[in-house]
């Protein structure tokens, strides 16, 4: 097991990470076993009974609290408790991330949020890590991040936005890397409201620059989509529209427009299909279609997709 962090305890920390992944491995397979024994009974379409991630998370929060060889017969519970350094608590939360193992215990988050502080700049560092090193980095620092980024937002670090945003903006290839790190940055984004004046602005220099927008950009556009989501917002409407004419993959937005539930977007989507009917894929027109219908606009009496 690779780590991303090191420290006195780094042997000890990683001692754990192995037996968590164990552990993880038994339950899958037992659940597994369990589905397998009762398929048989299961009729077409059935789908078989057990919900897999809360059987983890409850097993997982059983087996903190218990006992283990490895940590010389105490708890992972008490081995955490033990830790009283701010700097050990963020190496341990580095190498459990790491394995990609959710959720984090909410003990650990509890201990590391005793030195909030501390532990918002450790936090932050590794998210920032992650997109500035994204091309060397371990699939492990990706996870790291991840968890990472659910902190911060249940601790709503709204401050670390202009930081966050800077960095994920600084990236020049047309596609992040890591889709589940991109989709966590957008919905940290978009846990917070008052963020949408500084992602319009970000997204309006992009489209005064005449950039096609892609990779970042299509992630703060989902960001603003999770903030208006059936607001009907003016202000998102208005950058969604001109968004759309300058995007390499538009039926987002034309998908977007529906979450966010604005009527005008009837009658822009009707004359926005009829104006680049020639150039739509098949795919983009019958999003197009499919988004007016889904606002209860007429769609019958649109024209058909030409024949090419």
């Amino acid at each position: 097991l690779r780590t991303v962090a090191g420290g006195v305890n780094e042997g000890r920390h990683a001692v754990l990470a192995q037996a968590l992944l164990s552990a993880c491995h038994r339950v899958q397979e037992e659940y597994e076993a369990e589905i397998a024994a009762r398929y048989g009974d299961c009729g077409d379409g059935d789908e078989p009974e057990g919900d897999f991630h809360a059987i983890m998370a409850n097993n997982l929060t059983a087996w903190f609290a218990t006992p283990l060889a490895e940590l010389d017969g105490i708890s992972p519970n008490d081995y955490i408790r033990s830790l009283d350094d701010t700097a050990e608590l963020l190496e341990l939360f580095a190498v459990l991330s790491g394995t990609g193992v959710e959720p984090m215990p909410d003990l650990l988050k509890i201990r590391l949020g005793r030195d909030h502080v501390a532990a918002t700049a450790g936090l932050r560092s590794f998210v920032i890590k992650a997109i500035k090193e994204r091309d060397v980095l371990p699939d492990e620092g990706f996870a790291v991040a991840h968890s990472a980024l659910e902190i911060l937002a249940e601790w709503e670090d709204e401050d670390f936005a202009p930081e966050l945003l800077a960095a994920f903006e600084s990236i020049t290839a047309p596609d992040f890397e890591d889709f589940a790190l991109s989709q966590s940055i957008a919905q940290f984004f978009g846990r917070f409201p008052g963020l949408a004046p500084l992602l319009i602005e970000r997204i309006e220099a992009r489209l005064a620059a005449g950039e096609i927008l892609t990779g970042a950009a299509d992630y703060i556009l989902v960001a603003l989509s999770l903030i208006g989501a059936g607001t009907g917002d003016s202000a998102i409407y208005r950058v969604f529209t001109r968004a759309i004419e300058q995007m390499r993959l538009p039926e987002m937005v034309m998908l977007m427009l529906v979450d966010l539930g604005n009527p005008r977007a009837v009658s822009f989507l009707r004359a926005y299909l009829q104006r680049n009917l020639q150039t739509l894929s098949l795919a983009q027109y019958r999003q197009c279609v499919s988004s007016i219908s889904a606002l209860h606009g007429r769609y019958d009496d649109l024209p058909r997709y030409p024949n090419r």
